[in-house]
């Protein structure tokens, strides 16, 4: 379930879209299904979706929009493997991070 981008514009000061994101995180989880929020551009934005719950994330945080050659530069620098370091050591663990870059984003894709 995908979370639109204007919701993480203002997740920290309007009660409003606080509200609205953590019911439909708790919508997915419900329902079994992942959820990604789109637009997540800072650290902060990331700690209060883990704290509600989600799943997945994708914005500027991760990384800046780029071509397909620059993309697979990027995955073969590591990719956002600093954010499942950094943030959720959980994750990490569960990475085999002798394999590629690639590799370690199937897996963790297809859980």
């Amino acid at each position: 379930m995908k979370l639109d981008r204007s919701l993480m514009a203002d997740l920290y000061s309007d009660p409003w879209a606080q509200g609205v994101t953590a019911a439909v995180l708790a919508m997915a989880r419900a329902m079994q299904i992942r959820s990604v929020a789109d637009g997540v551009d800072d650290p902060a934005t990331l700690e209060m979706l883990r704290a509600l719950g989600c799943d997945e994330i994708q914005g500027l945080h991760v990384a800046p929009p780029m071509k397909a050659r620059d993309f697979e530069e990027w995955l073969e620098r590591g990719g956002a493997r600093h954010l499942a370091r950094d943030y959720d050591t959980k994750i990490a663990r569960e990475l085999d991070l002798a394999d590629g870059p690639l590799d370690d984003i199937m897996k963790w894709a297809n859980g």
